[in-house]
């Protein structure tokens, strides 16, 4: 299970798994970082569902239907998914290019290729962290310099949970 909520508090959303596969979404869609809309319509070629920019009840995020995800992070009005094979997705504001791939300023959920290959991913305010083996280390995006800092502990932290549920899997199978 992974889960991940960002925003500030009258602009808030929380992304959340379920099982092994896809993702749910749930409050405010402003900038398309629930990525359940459609592409006809609204700001930015955007549909808001039944005209409401927020969304209290969880929706499944489409694009990731049937993909196994591991991990994610929400930054102030974007997203990301990091599947068990390291793609990273990410969707909403991408005006900074928090979203790692040439910057649009609202975009629907596609793979990133500047964060793919990860082990670990976290956001936060209008920048996406993620730890990548063939850099050594984390590379960030977007606007980073006040949060840059944190989120790379974050990713440590995170890749140490990692190894110690591993290392209890194991213990268990043995």
């Amino acid at each position: 299970t992974a889960f991940a909520a960002g925003g500030s508090l009258a602009a808030g959303h929380t992304l959340f798994t379920t099982g092994r596969f896809g993702v749910n979404s749930c409050g405010c869609d402003r900038w398309q970082q629930l990525g359940i809309g459609g592409k006809v319509g609204g700001a930015a070629g955007y549909t808001w569902e039944a005209g409401a920019t927020a969304q209290r009840a969880p929706r499944r995020v489409a694009a990731l239907e049937g993909k196994e995800v591991v991990d994610l992070a929400a930054g102030d009005d974007h997203s990301a998914a990091m599947l068990a094979s390291g793609e990273v997705w990410t969707w909403g504001r991408g005006h900074v290019g928090q979203l790692g791939r040439p910057k649009q300023f609202v975009s629907t959920p596609a793979v990133s290729p500047q964060l793919s290959g990860a082990r670990a991913i976290a956001a936060s305010g209008d920048c996406t962290c993620a730890w990548l083996e063939r850099r050594g280390g984390a590379q960030c995006v977007g606007r980073c310099a006040a949060v840059e800092a944190a989120l790379k502990d974050a990713l440590q932290s995170k890749l140490m949970q990692n190894e110690q549920q591993q290392q209890q899997q194991q213990q268990r199978q043995q």
